[in-house]
């Protein structure tokens, strides 16, 4: 019986294919790692820092100014860092906890989202309802909770009515037609 024999490989094929396997192994759980770190709330993190610092940089080099920014759950703000002034900005898709309690929220309707800024409110909704329902709703609610009507408009189905109360102003826009309508509500304080 004729003995086979065994090949050997040299030595720099051997210790090249474990350093080939050894890559193969190292890339997938680099590759595992940092994707698990963007997709995790530390990634997330790192995102908003490194958005806030490169704002940061194109305000303070556009303007000559000296701001600090952040970027966190509530949305964005912007702090001049000599005299402390400040701008914020915050924009969402879900209705605010801090939505006023005296405005009165048209419903059947979806909420599409709000943006605050610098103590200015904007709401927006889309109701299925006819637009001059919607108005009717808000001119009986908003004087039933205190709202005194300061002007009110109606041009081609684009209903306009500013309110008052106190110092807080709010201006309700709907327009639509029959089969549905856009409602934006902004509010504020006079100052």
């Amino acid at each position: 019986m004729e003995e086979v024999k065994k090949k050997k490989f040299p030595k720099w094929v051997i210790v090249l294919l474990v350093l080939f396997g050894f890559f193969i192994i190292g890339t997938a759980v680099v590759s595992f790692g940092i994707r698990y770190f963007l997709t995790s709330r530390g990634g997330e993190r790192l995102a908003k820092e490194a958005a806030g610092k490169l704002i940061e940089q194109v305000i303070n080099k556009e303007s000559g100014g000296n701001v600090d920014v952040k970027i966190g759950e509530e949305g964005v703000t912007i702090q001049e860092k000599r005299n402390g002034g400040a701008v914020a900005f915050r924009a969402s898709e879900k209705m605010p906890p801090d939505f006023p309690a005296d405005i009165p929220v048209f419903s059947p309707a979806e909420f599409k989202g709000n943006v605050s800024v610098m103590g200015m409110q904007s709401f927006s909704w889309k109701s299925e309802k006819p637009a001059s329902e919607v108005f009717q709703f808000y001119q009986s609610k908003m004087g039933a909770n205190g709202w005194q009507t300061l002007q009110t408009s109606n041009r081609e189905g684009r209903f306009s009515v500013s309110y008052m109360k106190g110092k807080r102003q709010v201006m309700l826009q709907v327009s639509g037609n029959d089969s549905h309508s856009n409602i934006q509500v902004m509010s504020g304080v006079m100052p």
